[in-house]
């Protein structure tokens, strides 16, 4: 993740390290998020982005290639919210 000016200001050098899977630029300004993104595309280094489900195809289309759906604590409190509304609804009708 490149997440500051600092990281913004390495990410040549970041890119070039051996092995790197991705860089996923996040809490930057757009300006900076737009040159990670080009710096990127420039030197074939994978994108990475979190994105909604309605998003991944305008997120592939601006260059991403690994999309995650989520983190892990918001995987598991989106799930949990579900299975509680589903719960409520069967308690509800079984009254």
């Amino acid at each position: 993740m490149i997440e500051s000016a600092k990281g913004v200001e390495n990410a040549r050098e970041i890119a070039a390290v051996p092995g790197l899977g991705a860089i996923e630029p996040v809490h930057l300004p757009e300006a900076d998020t737009k040159a990670i993104v080009s710096m990127c595309k420039e030197r074939g280094v994978y994108l990475a982005t979190e994105a909604e489900p309605e998003d991944v195809a305008a997120r592939v289309a601006e260059g991403y290639r690994v999309i995650h759906l989520g983190w892990d604590f918001n995987l598991l409190r989106r799930e949990l919210d579900g299975r509680i509304t589903r719960t409520r609804e069967i308690l509800r009708r079984a009254r």
